[in-house]
């Protein structure tokens, strides 16, 4: 095999390696290609191609990690010991692989592949996984707070609202809503002079670094094009918006973004509600990520009474 040229993992790159991202069974949120571009301010992110699969890499902090390779699922034993001779021959350095996803750490398991490995199960960032059909209709009576909130918003704003698909011409619009989110979180947050991320705190570090992430996809046509991004208008102004992406092999909508302005009673329930009902109205499952071990967070996840949880792990190889 010819030797690995990796380079940066662009916003182009987004949809053009969109299919090598759902070549097979991967429920994660990493399934899209979108979500590591969303951070990538953070975790710069590298490619390099193969004959039928994609090697993606990271580096944060001085260290440098990978994904699970993207291929299909007979090929992913044989491509993870070609990331792991680069990792060990290029770069004299132990493989180490971040969020694992769970459908692939079985396929390795079986496999043998991570004998000398240290795999540990990271709580924290499994996803949440739910029915699409549950999300469309919130039928059945563990959904009634759900459309009790829907419900209020429908009466007090009874022909004054609508959902609209977003494209690049409304990004300012998007932009502002952002700010305002964001103020509503970080107080002394300025968005015009935002910093690099490690000179916030650790506690919205994270925050800062998405927000980067959806600006940088703001500044994209093509990408707005590609994801599925929508919001809702009430007196015709922009109040709630969401942006997503699908894994056609698992038909499972990933919903990497979801802001607004929660003054307003029922708004998050309602944006939850129509993202998916005008943007998937195919998908078997949705992917609404992880509670990243924030209280308010899990919470709030639960009580959409998830399907299931999707699994994530760290694979450290031993020393060499």
């Amino acid at each position: 095999m010819k030797k690995l040229e990796f380079v940066e993992f662009s916003a182009a790159d987004v949809i053009d390696k969109a299919p090598y991202f759902s070549l097979r069974p991967n429920k994660g949120s990493y399934s899209v290609s979108i979500m590591g571009y969303l951070y990538n301010s953070y975790y710069p992110l590298k490619y390099a191609c193969l004959e039928d699969g994609l090697l993606l890499t990271y580096t944060h902090r001085g260290e440098m990690g990978a994904f699970l390779p993207y291929c299909r699922e007979e090929k992913l034993p044989e491509y993870f010991r070609v990331l792991e001779n680069y990792f060990n021959r290029e770069l004299k350095r132990p493989l180490l692989v971040a969020l694992a996803d769970e459908e692939g750490y079985e396929i390795l398991r079986a496999a043998g592949r991570l004998d000398g490995y240290d795999c540990r199960e990271e709580p924290q960032y499994s996803d949440y996984i739910y029915e699409g059909e549950s999300l469309r209709t919130l039928a059945g009576r563990k959904f009634s707070k759900k459309r009790n909130h829907i419900n209020k918003f429908l009466q007090l704003f009874a022909g004054h609202w609508e959902y609209r698909r977003l494209f690049y011409q409304d990004s300012e619009s998007v932009a502002g809503l952002l700010d305002f989110w964001m103020k509503s979180i970080i107080p002394e947050f300025e968005g015009n002079d935002v910093m690099e991320p490690e000179h916030y705190p650790e506690d919205v570090r994270e925050t800062i670094v998405e927000y980067i992430g959806v600006r940088n996809v703001l500044k994209s046509e093509a990408l707005m094009e590609h994801l599925h991004v929508g919001g809702i208008f009430l007196y015709g102004e922009l109040k709630a918006f969401a942006i997503g992406d699908y894994n056609p092999l698992d038909k499972l909508a990933v919903v990497n973004v979801e802001k607004a302005d929660d003054s307003i009673p029922g708004i998050y329930q309602i944006i939850n509600r129509e993202f998916i009902v005008h943007e998937f109205p195919e998908a078997l499952l949705v992917n609404r990520e992880d509670d990243a071990g924030q209280e308010n967070l899990r919470k709030a996840k639960l009580s959409y009474f998830p399907l299931m949880q999707e699994k994530k792990y760290t694979l450290r190889q031993g020393s060499l």
